[in-house]
């Protein structure tokens, strides 16, 4: 394909590519393809309307293609858009490199020079012979005819020995022989297309690279300016171009050292990159790729201003100095990590040694405080570290030392409760047999008791509780005693009252632990009296019979009030003299 450095050339390319797209892709969706061409940047711009939805990736893999097969004697930047017809800006894009043959290498033999011969016919547009028709010349009068070619030779070997032609003729053919091979090497007569080609391709390498956005750009400038470098070494040393060759060569020695020292930076990012891959790894790998990214920025920072590549360079260095910074804090992280694990062992050997002299329940509280805290370290050391797995085991083995220990420190903090408590009650106890409160020193003793039964067996205050348990129930039993004699005596003097009242007054009453002393009022025995004086002098033996029946009732119910009370019963007359008494059945 001719070069398509004219305009003809472009839409001759614009239209194969759109015939491939409708060839390729969907019918229904027509494409209108446009090409332009800039200094080392070929752009395809493919058009749809809005009403289509082709895929973006299908429609730039074919033009791609398209572009690589039509193989335009263009190297450089190919970019590729897609926009809807109308709008300003397109809504995809990609881009690749086209670069020379990779099979096309300078040699010395006869092919080099069919190959420039190729190359330049590619940028060299044909230029078609002018013929000028003129008319017949008019007949003359031939002269004599000159003699054959025979005849020639037959002269000349009858003039001159045979060996003497043989020699001179050998002489001819190996003059013509060189001088043919001279002039059939590459730049020796008129142009030097190796040296333009060479040219050529320094250009647009060094363009290449200056608009570099990604390494490979970066990778392919250099393969190319060292192409066109060593292209330059198959022109002659009798050319006339051979100087220029030489210039252009030492011109491109500095780039290419620059560019040689930007993959260098490179290599040892991607070396980076590449041990980084799979974390995590201990401090000493990231240590290594710590040193890698330092190199990597070395490597940048040693890239002079205005080198050849010097703006990518500059934005990989800001990169590599994130991509460090990001290793100099998983650096920080693994170390911190680490010390977060050699703390939460240490507080674990703590709790251990803790819990084998642990009694009280402060002694047990305090283990489950460091059991708690070494898992709280523990906890801290985030995922994607080296010693998580590590940390992860511990948490599950800690775990299980923080449970026994706060399962013994709460059986201990509710034996404290239980022990204390039961002391409480017995001190209330006490308080209340002191105040002859009987019924509720019996309560307290019976909760004292209750609380000091409870507390565990193996914990601090086990030792305790046996001697307590027994003098507490011993105090129950005394108390519940008492609190059946008080309950018997208030009964019966709630019967001594109901027996003694009446009008006028019957009797009074003393009620102590061991007797019932009752004494009759004066004012009763008066009445009693002076109703049997007067019923008798009347001869009312009704009432004779009432007054008696009276009297043996009032001692049949103290005798019962008696025997209810388990004590002995002495009735008194109003001056103190003893009448009769009364002893229960025990």
């Amino acid at each position: 394909m001719k070069t398509v450095a004219c305009q003809d050339d472009l839409r001759i390319l614009g239209k194969t590519l759109q015939e491939r797209l409708h060839a390729e892709l969907s019918d229904e969706i027509r494409f209108q393809v446009q090409c332009a061409l800039k200094p080392n940047l070929l752009m395809v711009l493919a058009q749809h309307r809005a009403s289509q939805q082709p895929n973006p990736q299908e429609v730039f893999r074919v033009l791609q293609q398209g572009v690589e097969r039509e193989r335009p004697d263009f190297y450089g930047q190919v970019r590729l858009f897609l926009r809807v017809v109308e709008q300003r800006k397109p809504y995809a894009y990609r881009k690749f490199m086209l670069t020379p043959p990779v099979e096309f290498e300078p040699d010395l033999d006869s092919g080099l020079l069919d190959a420039d011969i190729s190359i330049s016919q590619a940028f060299v547009q044909p230029v078609e012979p002018e013929v000028e028709v003129q008319d017949a010349p008019p007949v003359v009068e031939t002269p004599e005819a000159p003699p054959s070619p025979h005849k020639r030779i037959q002269q000349v070997f009858e003039k001159y020995p045979v060996s003497l032609i043989l020699a001179g003729a050998g002489v001819s053919i190996a003059s013509f022989a060189g001088a043919f091979y001279l002039l059939s090497r590459p730049c020796v007569v008129g142009r030097c297309l190796v040296l333009e080609q060479s040219q050529a391709w320094t250009t647009e390498a060094i363009a290449l690279a200056e608009d570099a956005t990604h390494p490979l750009e970066i990778q392919t400038a250099h393969k190319q300016l060292t192409l066109a470098t060593r292209k330059l070494k198959s022109v002659p040393l009798w050319s006339s171009h051979r100087s220029n060759a030489r210039q252009l060569a030492q011109a491109n020695r500095e780039p290419l050292q620059e560019l040689e020292l930007l993959l260098a930076a490179m290599g040892k990012a991607m070396s980076a990159a590449v041990k980084s891959q799979n974390p995590p790894h201990p401090v000493a790998t990231w240590q290594e790729v710590q040193g890698l990214w330092q190199s990597a920025i070395a490597g940048m920072e040693a890239l002079p201003e205005g080198a050849v590549g010097y703006d990518f360079a500059q934005i990989k260095w800001r990169e590599y100095q994130r991509n460090l910074g990001t290793i100099n804090q998983r650096i920080e992280i693994e170390r911190q990590a680490q010390r977060h694990l050699d703390s939460a062992k240490s507080a674990a050997r703590i709790a251990e040694a803790r819990q084998g002299i642990a009694d009280s329940s402060q002694d047990w509280q305090l283990v489950e405080n460091t059991w708690l805290t070494a898992l709280n370290v523990l906890r801290q050391i985030p995922s994607g570290t080296m010693v998580h797995a590590e940390a992860t085991a511990l948490i599950n083995s800690y775990s299980v030392g923080l449970a026994a220990a706060r399962d013994r420190q709460s059986q201990e903090q509710f034996a404290t409760q239980l022990y204390h408590q039961a002391l409480n009650y017995a001190a209330q106890a006490q308080d209340y047999e002191t105040e002859q409160q009987f019924s509720l020193a019996v309560v307290s003793w019976q909760n004292a008791v209750a609380y000091i039964q409870q507390i565990p067996d193996r914990t601090f205050y086990a030792p305790q509780v046996k001697p307590l348990a027994g003098e507490y129930r011993q105090a129950l039993t005394k108390a519940q005693d008492r609190l059946r004699l008080t309950t018997a005596l208030q009964q019966t003097r709630v019967d001594l009252a109901r027996s003694c009242t009446s009008s006028p007054t019957i009797c009074t009453y003393d009620v102590t632990d061991s007797r019932i002393l009752v004494k009759l009022t004066p004012d009763y025995v008066r009445t009693v009296r002076e109703t049997f004086i007067s019923a008798g002098g009347l001869g009312d033996y009704n009432t004779l019979a009432g007054i008696d029946e009276h009297v043996q009732t009032l001692q049949f119910a103290l005798e019962a009030i008696s025997r209810n009370a388990g004590l002995p019963l002495e009735i008194y007359d109003p001056y103190g003299q003893l009448m009769s008494t009364y002893v229960p059945r025990t």
